[in-house]
């Protein structure tokens, strides 16, 4: 996390009312979805016990929305996948999330769009070049919440294999 976004952070939490009205935004259904996803970063930094308060399918669902809207504006945060094994800090919050998280991987994982908008020189060079697809960041996700990680392969037709894979183990346990 770099020190822009820390102070960012702590400059919102210090806003008179809050966490009580982060709490109120991300559980407003009709704010803008980047609002949604802002008060609840915040509240994973500094309140980490809201997610007792909240609930865990809207907000897993929040998540999708922003992976698949950009939310974010770049991808870095939602990890560099199996370059380091990353999760990434955004991504990271579907495990944190577990099994209340599947139902919206599993949405995702139809989802062939090419993310191809991670900053900065290298990240960008190396999460670009990967060519990851919304569904990669969806299977990569579930197999780290399942515990059976899938493995990446450079073409895509052999990661769509994988995804039936774990569509296959998704479908056993229930």
């Amino acid at each position: 996390m770099t020190s822009q976004h820390e102070n960012t952070i702590a400059a919102i939490w210090s806003l008179p009312g809050n966490p009580q009205l982060l709490e109120s935004v991300l559980n407003d259904p009709g704010a803008p979805g980047r609002a949604r996803l802002i008060a609840a970063e915040v509240l994973f930094a500094k309140d980490f016990s809201f997610i007792d308060r909240t609930n865990h399918d809207r907000l897993a669902r929040l998540y999708a929305e922003a992976l698949v809207k950009r939310y974010t504006g770049h991808a870095n945060a939602w990890g560099m996948l199996w370059d380091g094994n990353d999760a990434g800090q955004i991504g990271g919050r579907f495990i944190v999330l577990g099994d209340d998280a599947i139902p919206s991987l599993v949405t995702l994982l139809e989802d062939g769009s090419v993310v191809d908008w991670y900053a900065g020189s290298e990240d960008a060079t190396v999460g670009n070049g990967h060519k990851y697809r919304i569904k990669d960041f969806a299977a990569f996700y579930l197999g780290r919440i399942l515990g059976t990680p899938i493995v990446f392969h450079v073409d895509p037709a052999a990661r769509d294999h994988e995804i039936a894979t774990l569509r296959g183990a998704l479908r056993d346990r229930r």
